[in-house]
């Protein structure tokens, strides 16, 4: 089972909006963010949602195509505290700015979830469809 926390795994757009992302929301404020998941496979999304965690199966996920990525908050005095209390509002609008889409606007709000979605990643979607279909 994969899931990573590196920005390094997301694709090459999204990589570039994250980084720019946590550079801009680790500058203001009394909090830093940090991610908690980049890439996951299938079966760790399964898993997920079989624990009720997400309402996403595997191969319906953003994570699984490089293309999204979950933050946590730190207080800046702390390398290892970690916590979802954070100025979420905040951290959304640096999101828009940037033009990543932003899952605590959804209807069943995802506030630690963020995504840039590329047709590359939509192919790689389709094509992992297209595959358990066959």
């Amino acid at each position: 089972m994969i899931n990573n926390r590196r920005v390094a795994d997301l694709n090459r757009a999204a990589r570039a909006k994250c980084r720019d992302f946590l550079y801009i929301c680790n500058e203001i404020g009394d909090f830093r963010v940090f991610l908690t998941s980049t890439l996951r496979d299938a079966e760790y999304q399964d898993k997920l949602y079989d624990e009720g965690k997400s309402p996403l199966r595997g191969g319906e996920s953003w994570h699984q195509y490089g293309a999204a990525w979950d933050i946590a908050f730190r207080p800046k005095d702390d390398d290892k505290g970690a916590t979802w209390a954070g100025p979420w509002d905040q951290v959304g609008q640096i999101a828009d700015m940037l033009g990543i889409e932003w899952g605590g606007l959804w209807a069943k709000p995802d506030k630690c979830h963020f995504q840039y979605i590329t047709s590359e990643a939509r192919y790689k979607m389709n094509e992992f469809k297209e595959s358990q279909e066959a």
